[in-house]
């Protein structure tokens, strides 16, 4: 009888599935975090698919695996999203080859932190990838697209936190509550 050693080294092309809910109402079986991981292992399996059947794309990398990272709180910065945190720092150990997220507003939508994560990509040589916007940061024009885009997604984080606050200063000068009552009280 001989024994066998088992692979046990882990896989060398990790792709991060970056998901992310605005609350913890939303983190439900049902909800959206099992749907963004849904897609982008559906995103996954064609991709790999495809860099297999197709000899003229050399350049196309396999993922062995996924990685998931997730939040499920708002976080309009990175300070208050810890898997978002612990998703870059597992980038700088070289622990990921790609990023992916079903949109970029998912993924981030303050321009600083975005540009922060975009240098660290190109400095550590890995892809981002959204499916929604479908763009390539391996292009001089994805990276521009993927700019003039980020703006937008920036603006409406600012104009929907401005009429959150508008609201609850106009229910307060009315007399009513500004957030949800207390459990158990209506």
């Amino acid at each position: 009888m001989t024994n066998k050693k088992k692979n046990t080294s882990k896989p060398k092309n990790i792709v991060a599935f970056y998901l992310r809910v605005s609350t913890k109402r939303q983190d439900t079986k049902e909800g959206s975090l099992p749907t963004q991981q849904q897609r982008l292992k559906e995103w996954l399996k064609f991709q790999n698919n495809l860099a297999k059947d197709n000899d003229e794309k050399q350049d196309k990398i396999v993922y062995d695996s996924f990685q998931v990272y997730k939040d499920v709180e708002s976080g309009a910065t990175k300070e208050k999203r810890p898997g978002y945190k612990r998703m870059l720092a597992d980038l700088q150990m070289k622990k990921i080859k790609g990023i992916a997220s079903t949109s970029i507003s998912r993924l981030n939508r303050n321009l600083k932190e975005f540009y922060e994560l975009l240098d660290l990509a190109e400095k550590y040589q890995i892809g981002i990838v959204s499916l929604k916007e479908n763009f390539d940061t391996s292009t001089a024009i994805g990276r521009a697209l993927l700019k003039f885009m980020l703006v937008f997604y920036e603006l409406e984080r600012e104009q929907t936190a401005e009429r959150g606050k508008d609201n609850r200063y106009a229910r307060a000068k009315r007399g009513l509550l500004v957030s949800n009552p207390p459990h158990g009280y209506e």
